[in-house]
């Protein structure tokens, strides 16, 4: 979605968008562990060095500034959007003030939804035919703008009469985007996803930026599922089992990083998690460890992450900085 000149003229659409992230916060019962390293590699990810720590006590400063999560006056994290950000700081706030064992259940309840797959899905359904609705409107938008636009700027045809004709089509699509996108913007509140009216008004003065409703109100629904459970839902087989992959492999290497308790409990209650999402999708641990289809015959070696194949005498990654992996037969 980035860089695309036509895009930033409002005038190529996209029909839907969804963000996640994988910005390592590691919430725990006793803390939380926040990525300290500005630009780490991928191996940087799982290891504890990389990381610091602050108990719930030592929290009590903590606020966010647009999408940006400040830890202490030197400790800052960015997040992807406000809604991201601002969902981490009212999380913690409330796990700073349970006793120990209760904020223990709470982060097993929290991590058990974020990776409800049939939970995720049935939310998805309950808002697909408004969704619809909204995505064909955004189409008459874009197609009112596209056929048109040229043959004002480039013919000497064009009546008064027709131009009228045309804004005023212009302006009912432009309408109704702005009815189909509060019906879904209710629809999501029922469904218990995050929904923000006050963009409907920027979409009805400017309907340019009615091409990308669909893409703007969906990007952020699944802020309360880990990225893997978006990715369960969205990907296709290969490139899920991908995704899964590296992550077992990191957290295998993020085991092996560091035996403090609650390190260990953060990645064995992450590993659990990813294991039961495995068995939703009906594929097994062995199975989303396999490696892939080797492209080098005289690979040995490749990268768990980003599936880079190495001879037989590497033993790490170049780029992410992992324990290269054997091949399987070619």
């Amino acid at each position: 979605m980035k860089g695309s000149g036509l895009r930033f003229l409002s005038l190529f659409p996209f029909t839907r968008s969804y963000l996640s992230h994988r910005i390592p916060i590691g919430v725990t019962a006793t803390g939380v562990y926040v990525l300290s390293e500005r630009n780490p590699t991928e191996a940087a990810l799982y290891e504890r060095h990389s990381f610091e720590f602050f108990s719930y006590d030592e929290l009590t400063g903590l606020r966010r500034d647009d999408a940006t999560v400040h830890w202490s006056e030197e400790t800052s994290t960015r997040l992807p959007s406000n809604h991201f950000a601002s969902a981490i700081v009212e999380e913690i706030q409330e796990l700073c003030d349970l006793p120990f064992d209760q904020r223990r259940m709470e982060l097993d309840e929290k991590y058990s939804k974020s990776f409800d797959l049939d939970s995720l899905i049935q939310h998805r359904e309950a808002i697909e035919r408004s969704l619809g609705w909204l995505t064909s409107m955004c189409s008459v938008v874009f197609y009112l703008l596209l056929l048109f636009f040229p043959l004002m700027v480039y013919t000497d045809w064009i009546s008064t009469q027709t131009l009228v004709l045309w804004l005023g089509l212009l302006l009912v699509a432009d309408g109704a985007v702005v009815l189909t996108g509060y019906r879904l913007l209710r629809k999501m509140q029922d469904a218990g996803f995050n929904a923000d009216f006050s963009q409907l008004l920027w979409f009805l003065l400017y309907p340019p930026a009615a091409i990308h409703a669909a893409s703007k109100m969906t990007r952020e629904i699944y802020g309360g599922y880990d990225y893997l459970t978006v990715a369960a839902s969205t990907l296709p087989r290969d490139g899920l089992l991908s995704v899964f992959r590296a992550e077992l492999y990191g957290i295998t290497h993020a085991l092996k990083s560091c035996t403090d308790p609650s390190w260990l409990e953060y990645w064995e209650r992450r590993q659990q998690a990813i294991l039961a999402l495995l068995q939703q999708v009906e594929v097994s641990e062995p199975e989303a460890l396999l490696p892939p289809v080797r492209k080098d015959p005289v690979a040995a070696r490749f990268c768990p992450v980003c599936e880079m194949e190495y001879l037989d005498r590497a033993r790490f990654c170049t780029e992410c900085q992992f324990d290269l992996v054997e091949l399987g037969p070619t």
